[in-house]
């Protein structure tokens, strides 16, 4: 018979900056319930994260959600993602990497071996090499949010500086550089809180447009 899909196309320039962003536990507040939660039709969104992730993209970066989710839920993943809207404002639009793995080899990297890392470095370093000819110094990522210590690690070791590599807890507090402890780690204590320092920590970029198209195949 006849089958057709939906698939996205993102259109980059070779000098974008790039924001990295996970899903569990940092557009949801949780890990675990970030993953099982949708499945059953009910969401739990970190406050304003898509007033501040809307704001970046406006100034100009381009977003990339890197999770380790399995790549079964690549479609559920995306309509999740789709659908998140908060004070009138959606999350920009952007690629979604997922594991090449089940849906349970996943959940036991994620939440039991707690070593998303073992996907997400190799991932990253890829996108990295497609960049390198434009940025030499410091790669094409600009700043990475997650929810551990591990994705700051992460982040770092793709060349984001630690200043911007982005925690975020259950409880919606902002910290920076993989620390959990306020004190000399933390000026941003939330993503509301963020947003009024957005332009200072993402400086508007010139002569960017985001140009994404919508390609239906047919006939497969």
């Amino acid at each position: 018979g006849t089958a057709s899909c939906l698939c996205e196309v993102h259109l980059w320039r070779h000098d974008d900056r790039i924001v990295v962003s996970d899903i569990d536990g940092t557009i949801t507040r949780s890990d675990l319930l970030g993953q099982l939660l949708p499945i059953v039709g009910q969401d739990w969104i970190q406050p304003t994260v898509t007033s501040l992730f809307s704001a970046v993209g406006g100034n100009g970066y381009r977003f990339l959600y890197l999770s380790s989710r399995g790549l079964g839920q690549s479609e559920a993943t995306r309509r999740f993602l789709d659908r998140i809207s908060q004070e009138g404002a959606g999350l920009p639009g952007g690629p979604v990497l997922l594991s090449p793995d089940s849906l349970l080899a996943a959940l036991h990297r994620e939440v039991i071996a707690r070593r998303p890392q073992d996907f997400k470095i190799p991932c990253l370093r890829d996108i990295r090499a497609l960049f390198q000819t434009a940025h030499k110094v410091g790669g094409p990522f600009w700043a990475g949010f997650g929810n551990r210590p591990t994705d700051a690690d992460t982040y770092a070791k793709v060349g984001i500086p630690l200043e911007r590599c982005f925690t975020v807890n259950s409880r919606g507090e902002l910290l920076r550089g993989g620390c959990y402890q306020m004190d000399g780690c933390g000026w941003a204590p939330s993503y509301r809180a963020l947003m009024d320092i957005v332009d200072h920590v993402f400086p508007k970029l010139k002569n960017r447009t985001v140009r994404e198209f919508s390609n239906q195949i047919t006939n497969l």
